[in-house]
């Protein structure tokens, strides 16, 4: 599943990004032309999307003017169902932090989701990155088997690939000036166990 776009699992892309902007613009209405900035898609895919969408009733159409605005509609009996799934990346964020407390003998010193999964740029064959730290006190054997086994809950909550990346504290300690991989982190990863503030003076200094 694509995490930023997760309705695209169950119908088509135009669709599905119509959908999760009406939802996320909460109650906000919105024209052709806004939704194909957003989307990225062209003008002509979204009207014929949204002609479809509000046959369905999924989505309400209103006339202003010479304009035809759109909303998603709450009151559809389909509406619970299509919020929960636009709002998966926030609750697969919830999944894994809890994972995270129930799988580790002793807590990663830091943990985050990372990659394109956090950009929000994922296509349908992107893995989902987790960047953990292994603290200084614990076995590498026993933390990576744990990580191992957090990386197939993933998969079984999102269908994709999930690629654990561990270092040590004391790897984290040598900078990102030596493991480049930390800017990244740094600049776009969204943390999910841990202190942002160690990890940057400790990946930073």
């Amino acid at each position: 599943m694509q995490l930023h776009s997760p309705l695209a699992a169950f119908v088509g892309g135009v669709e599905a990004d119509i959908l999760t902007a009406l939802v996320r613009a909460n109650g906000m209405v919105m024209d052709a032309a806004m939704l194909a900035r957003i989307s990225g898609k062209s003008y002509t895919g979204i009207r014929y999307a949204l002609r479809r969408l509000v046959q369905h009733g999924t989505v309400t159409a209103t006339q202003i003017g010479s304009r035809s605005v759109f909303a998603f509609n709450a009151e559809h009996l389909l509406a619970s169902a299509i919020v929960e799934i636009v709002d998966s990346k926030s609750r697969l964020l919830v999944e894994l932090t809890t994972a995270i407390g129930e799988l580790f003998s002793i807590d990663p010193r830091f943990s985050a989701l990372f990659g394109s999964a956090a950009r929000d740029e994922m296509t349908p064959e992107s893995d989902i990155d987790l960047f953990l730290v292994r603290p200084a006190e614990v076995d590498e054997d026993a933390f990576a088997a744990e990580a191992e086994v957090l990386a197939q809950r993933a998969t079984h909550l999102t269908g994709n690939d999930v690629r654990t990346l561990v270092y040590g504290e004391e790897e984290v300690a040598q900078g990102a000036a030596r493991h480049p991989v930390f800017a990244e982190i740094l600049r776009d990863g969204v943390v999910l166990t841990g202190d942002l503030g160690w990890f940057r003076r400790a990946a930073t200094s």
